[in-house]
Parts: structure tokens; sequence; C-alpha cells
């Protein structure tokens, strides 16, 4: 992006030519300081902002070198949350690419996690076709959020358990669409290892997700060889299937799918006693 387009976008924004979204509202109320020459601020309540506000100063600095690759990332941000507005995904995966290919992570660690968040999300959805899925697309989307997880920090607590999430799912497809000769144990071991976390940030109340689905997800994984033998995934699929079924949802199941369930944990939890 040339200077004089952002410029040009600014005061188009500040003329209410162009109706302004979330990003574009903090990087507004930042040029406002830095016109009052206000240098220092704080934006402390929530890393993203602060990070958002970090780059709308270095976008009006007189660094060179700083207004540019922050300017890029700032438009790229704005870009993605209009098409999230409109539900256009592929728009989505261009500008979180966008952002990934100019933000720098160490200083900017939430931006580059958000960015790699969205992409671990929508490329999933991108993958299938009338000729299944695209493995590599998925390979890709799992790669992004484990590097989401990296990437934020620990008081990131809600973008954590999503990353977790939307982890366990990518790495469960991968697992199930693998060729039957592949040793796909690595997959499976993190789907188990992303879904009971999931499910234990939701059980906090860190994540709203659909506890149902990754309940099934982790249930799956964890009894595809039959009924678990090992002592460890046992007592998981114990834990599993008694927090669902105590939840709202495990609570609003159909009642022939609730009484299998819980025959199931009971049989479980016996064979557990016996020894």
């Amino acid at each position: 992006m040339r200077p004089a387009d952002f410029d040009d976008l600014i005061l188009m924004l500040m003329e209410g030519e162009v109706e302004p979204n979330g990003t574009d509202m903090i990087v507004l109320l930042r040029a406002s300081e830095l016109a009052k020459g206000e240098t220092e601020s704080d934006w402390s309540g929530s890393p993203m902002i602060a990070e958002i506000a970090a780059l709308a100063s270095q976008a009006f600095s007189d660094d060179p070198a700083e207004i540019e690759p922050a300017r890029e990332v700032l438009f790229a941000l704005r870009q993605s949350e209009a098409s999230d507005a409109v539900g256009d995904r592929e728009e989505g995966v261009r500008q979180s690419e966008a952002i990934l290919r100019q933000v720098d992570a160490a200083r900017f660690p939430v931006t580059a996690a958000g960015a790699h968040l969205k992409l671990g999300g929508a490329l999933p959805k991108l993958s299938w076709s009338d000729h299944g899925v695209d493995r590599s697309v998925l390979r890709r989307a799992a790669a992004h959020l484990e590097r989401a997880l990296a990437l934020l920090p620990d008081e990131e607590a809600d973008l954590r358990a999503m990353a977790r999430y939307n982890a366990a799912l990518a790495f469960r497809d991968l697992w199930q669409s693998g060729d039957e000769w592949d040793d796909d144990d690595d997959d499976r071991g993190k789907a188990l290892e992303h879904g009971l976390a999931a499910l234990a940030a939701m059980d906090r109340g860190e994540f709203s997700g659909d506890r149902s689905a990754m309940s099934r997800a982790v249930l799956g994984v964890l009894m595809a060889d039959g009924e678990p033998r090992d002592p460890q995934a046992r007592d998981q699929t114990i834990a599993v299937l008694q927090t669902w079924l105590a939840s709202r949802e495990g609570k609003s199941l159909p009642r022939t799918e609730r009484r299998a369930l819980k025959e199931a944990c009971d049989h479980l939890i016996t064979g557990r006693d016996r020894g």
C-alpha cells in the first residue's frame, strides 16, 4: 500500500465516506492522540488492541522502514475484519496471509497469532470438495493453529481455547482421512491432546464452542479401536462421558442417545473398578 493510499483511507474514515470497523476505530483514536502530541498512551487492557495501537503509531511515524509494513498490516487487518462481516472466507484467507507476510511476530505476537488462527479455522472448510478432502490443506491449517498456540500468551485464554478446538478437529480429520497403512498415530495423539484441552477450557468457561461436537470427536479418537484397554485412555473416556452427560448439551440429547452413552460410561466404570 502506498502511503498516499493509507492517508486517503484515513481521510475518508474521518469524513464519514467509509464506515469504520473495529480496527479503524483504534487507528483513528491513536491518530487523534498523536495529533495532540500524546506519544504515550495506556492500551494495556487488551493485547490485541494494544498491538493495533502500536502499529498505528508506526504507521504515522517518521521512520520509512516502519511506515510501510505497519500500514500494510493495518490495511490487511481492516480488510480481514470486513471479510468476516460478509462471510467471505477466501478473502479472509488472503488478508491473513498478507498480515503474516508483513507483521513482525516477535513484536506483535497476538496480531500474528490472530492471522494464524483465522487461517487454521478457514482452511479446513476450503479443503473439502466433490473429490474428497485435500489433506495438504488440512495439514497447513493444523500447522497454523499450532503456531497460533505458540504465539498466544496465557492471558489470551479464549483465543488459545479456540485454537485448541480447531486444532483437535483438524488433526482428527487428518487422522480419519489418512490411508490405513499410513502411520497417523501422531495426528491421532494431537487430536486427543487438543480435544481434551478444549473440553477443559469449555468447562472453565473460557470458550463457548460446541461441546457436544468436541465430545463426539474426542470419544471417536479414544474409542476408535473399540473399548479402551489402556487405563489412562479409559479414565479419559469416562471423564469425557461423565462431563458431557452432566452438561447442558448432554442433558438435551435424545433419550436413546443419552441412555446409550450412560450405559457405555457405566460399563467402563465397572471394568475399571474390577481392575
